[in-house]
């Protein structure tokens, strides 16, 4: 809805198609998502772990029937179309970060968030670390993967 319409002294922007034929009675205003630029492409996030092979079923599972806190957590800083994918033991983890915060800050605040230590601590059951993992500071087990391609 674009509203009320104008006084007519008031002029369109520049590309405006009027939707009365005689524009000069009647002139809208101008809404913002109609020119609003582009938003900024998801950051692309890819990441890799490995599984302990006897509880791959297991962690599957869990991610299965995951907890609505940590889909909710995850959502609100602002990850989108999260993919986890396995092959073997060896998991891969997709999403495209949308928020406006910095990504990392952004994980940070969601790291605080209800129930995601619980979840974390959980999943590090199933989770082996990649080689070199363990001098990364912090609580890091994801490996982070560098982009090579990508095609829209």
């Amino acid at each position: 809805d674009f509203g009320p319409p104008l006084h007519p002294s008031t002029t369109s922007p520049p590309g405006f198609i009027h939707p009365c034929p005689v524009p000069s009675l009647y002139t809208f205003p101008f809404h913002p998502a109609m020119s609003a630029p582009a938003s900024k492409p998801p950051l692309r996030v890819a990441m890799t772990l490995d599984i302990h092979a006897d509880l791959t079923q297991e962690y599957i599972d869990h991610h299965a029937h995951s907890w609505p806190e940590i889909e909710s957590a995850l959502r609100s800083v602002g990850l989108r179309n999260i993919s986890l994918w396995v092959w073997e033991s060896r998991m891969f983890y997709y999403a495209e970060y949308v928020g406006e915060e910095e990504f990392d800050a952004a994980m940070e605040r969601y790291s605080k968030m209800p129930r995601v230590k619980e979840w974390e601590e959980l999943m590090h059951k199933y989770q082996k670390k990649l080689p070199g993992m363990d001098e990364k500071e912090g609580d890091v087990w994801w490996m982070p993967m560098t982009p090579v391609y990508h095609q829209d």
